[in-house]
């Protein structure tokens, strides 16, 4: 099964085909995906606030490059990073489920 959701550097290219938020069951899990943009609250905050209330075990979320991974609850918010962009990181990065 493949899946893709828009990012903002998607946009206009590839933004009229690709939802902004993707709620998907795989594998026996709960996945939602998210591409988080805002300026009110952490990337992390908006990732969480973005599904509170659905019934999701992981929430894989981008925007800001840096990796992310560590249970919150019930739910397992991870930012892969980039593979190609690790702008301050240490090394450049990505998440396998």
């Amino acid at each position: 099964m493949k899946i893709g959701f828009v990012s903002d550097t998607h946009l206009p290219r590839f933004g009229k085909d690709l939802p902004a938020v993707l709620k998907q069951g795989l594998i026996a899990q709960r996945v939602a995906l998210i591409h988080v943009n805002g300026t009110r609250k952490t990337t992390l905050e908006r990732a969480l606030d973005a599904f509170a209330g659905d019934a999701v075990d992981v929430i894989l979320f981008g925007h800001r490059r840096s990796p992310y991974c560590k249970l919150h609850g019930d739910v397992w918010p991870i930012n892969p990073g980039s593979p190609t962009d690790k702008r301050r990181n240490p090394a450049y990065s990505y998440a396998v489920l």
